[in-house]
């Protein structure tokens, strides 16, 4: 690789001794900027300008470099939606509407891979990933997040994202799991996944389960005295989950089978809240989890749900089949008209100790709190209250 090519990554240039910042423009930059950050030994951020970048064979790589056993521990933040500021590509940003900066695979190649460090902060937001495909029929062709032996001690964040159109074995959008099998990643006790504010729509897995998404985590129960920090901690919230297929009937039982949602979790405490999960072929939401564990699951809207285990808390899920805002042929946006059960349905996060938090924006980059409560789905409506005369009843 050229010095010039690396002199243009870092345009943003190093912003202290521990953390390096990319701007990349296009799909070899982008590549060029995760093989840095594997091996730096650095915090990284890499800020993607809004464009479309076309996955190489294989898509994009990120695997942290592991010396004799010992990983490389660091934070990685990989965020799109940045415009230009006069010479800076990135001086602008970023934008939470994902639809502005998309990574494809062009229907032959899966999107990204990111294997987790053994530490860290892990962050990917704002992002549009469409139209990847894989072969493997065990794998995702979106997004897939994986670990290895050593496991993963950190927070995951994959947030305002939109996922579409992607064609894999199972977990199309996004996969969330080890390299091998599809296994668990296996946490920690202070391991945190937060999954939020993204939308999954025309995700095809075909011989699998999750249409949409496969989330697999293993972390271990708590055992001496009381718990004050909620984690470890699965946290699925304020996403939008709609007309994403699975595995044809024949196959269904080999592998689990949402054609949604797949959420399988040992020991951490799992929380899905305030999504929106609709029209996903037989099964919206499918969750393997164990007696030990503390699961919650409200305010969701959502059809049809298959449980292991009945939640610890059930309370205030709806099912209507929701109404969006009409916004044109080639708008991804599915926000709830103004007269949508969906508006202020929601929940916030607890007062104290939350794994999660309320993004200040929607998935299109508007308000995410425009009334007293959140609204179901990773969309915020306009309630037809808001418009009303003050004196009619």
């Amino acid at each position: 690789m050229k010095l010039s090519a690396i002199v243009l990554l870092l345009c943003i240039g190093m912003s202290s001794s521990w953390a390096a910042s990319f701007c990349v423009t296009n799909a070899s930059e982008l590549q060029a900027a995760l093989d840095v950050a594997e091996n730096n030994g650095e915090s990284d951020i890499i800020r993607i300008a809004e464009g479309t970048y076309t996955a190489p064979t294989g898509g994009f790589l990120f695997a942290p470099n592991i010396n004799g056993g010992v990983d490389e521990t660091s934070d990685i933040e990989i965020i799109g939606g940045w415009t230009a500021f006069f010479k800076n590509p990135c001086g602008i940003g970023p934008s939470t509407d994902p639809a502005g900066t998309v990574l494809s695979g062009g229907g032959s190649n899966r999107i990204m891979d990111v294997r987790l460090p053994e530490q860290g902060e892990v962050s990917i937001r704002n992002l549009t990933f469409i139209n990847g495909f894989t072969t493997d029929l065990s794998q995702g062709a979106g997004l897939r997040i994986y670990g290895v032996g050593i496991g993963f001690s950190g927070t995951l964040t994959v947030q305002s994202n939109a996922f579409i159109a992607n064609s894999g074995g199972y977990a199309s959008g996004l996969m969330i799991g080890r390299l091998n099998n599809g296994n668990n990643i296996q946490g920690t006790a202070f391991t945190n996944v937060r999954i939020i504010n993204n939308l999954f729509a025309g995700n095809i897995a075909r011989t699998g389960a999750g249409g949409a998404a496969l989330i697999r985590l293993t972390t271990p129960l708590p055992t001496d005295g009381p718990v004050l920090d909620p984690r470890p901690a699965l946290s699925v919230v304020q996403n939008t989950v709609v007309n994403n297929t699975s595995s044809p009937v024949p196959l269904r039982g080999v592998l689990p089978s949402s054609d949604g949602l797949t959420v399988i979790s040992s020991g951490a405490n799992v929380d899905i809240a305030n999504n929106n999960i609709w029209g996903n072929g037989d099964l919206d939401l499918e969750l393997f989890t164990e007696e030990s564990q503390s699961v919650l699951v409200r305010n969701n809207n959502f059809n049809t749900i298959f449980q292991s285990v009945v939640a610890d808390t059930y309370i205030n899920n709806i099912s209507v089949e929701p109404e969006y805002v009409s916004c044109g042929v080639f708008c991804i946006d599915r926000i709830p008209v103004g007269d949508s059960p969906l508006i202020d349905a929601g929940v916030g996060p607890t007062l104290f100790g939350s794994p999660w938090s309320l993004p200040d924006t929607d998935a299109a980059g508007d308000l995410r709190l425009r009334d007293a409560r959140v609204d179901i789905g990773a969309y915020e409506g306009i309630s037809d209250q808001l418009f009303a005369d003050r004196f009619e009843d």
